[in-house]
């Protein structure tokens, strides 16, 4: 990219400040707009943009690699890039549907897993005649499945869940219930 350019018009050299194509991104949730124009200004005769799109702006779907190429009334050409990656801002929980409390090492807890930091956590996990057998406020924190020592076989026991995270803008809250079999 050159910052000024020479360029000859009859017989006189005018110094030309060549465009300045700066790709910047806004974020209004999803989808993320990108717009052109507020960086380069007026006078623009021909954008093109990696996706083959010769508008001032592009409305980006997914994380990729875009470049923009532009041209002035002159024939000055510039260009500039950037990379779009989307982040999960819904801090989703994964639970197991089962798991094995036998000592192998393998599957051997019940735990909430996640990727994301929380602000609020709750997970209760209740027998099948209601009674609460295990909470925690420590995401961390596993449910290890043994209510009884003397509890054998297979058992289904059901649980809820309760939690909040910040996404950079908010807090959100999130419950969610379900169920997870115990094999003994």
């Amino acid at each position: 990219v050159h910052a000024d350019r020479f360029v000859a018009r009859g017989g006189d050299l005018t110094v030309v400040k060549a465009p300045e194509a700066r790709a910047k991104t806004r974020t209004a949730n999803v989808p993320l707009l990108t717009r052109l124009r507020e960086a380069m200004g007026q006078g623009l005769e021909e954008v093109l943009w990696s996706t083959g799109d010769t508008t001032d702006a592009i409305l980006v779907t997914r994380p990729d690699h875009y470049q923009v190429h532009v041209t002035d009334s002159l024939g000055c050409t510039s260009h500039d890039q950037v990379v779009v990656d989307f982040l999960d801002c819904t801090c989703p929980m994964y639970l197991p549907n089962t798991f094995t409390p036998n000592g192998d090492g393998i599957n051997d807890e019940f735990l909430a897993v996640h990727d994301c930091p929380v602000i609020t956590f709750q997970l209760v996990v209740f027998d099948r005649w209601g009674r609460e057998l295990f909470r925690s406020v420590d995401p961390d924190k596993a449910w290890k499945g043994v209510d009884d020592p003397a509890s054998t076989g297979t058992a289904l026991f059901a649980w809820t869940l309760d939690y909040s995270w910040y996404d950079g803008e908010q807090v959100n809250r999130a419950h969610r219930n379900g169920h997870v079999t115990v094999l003994r």
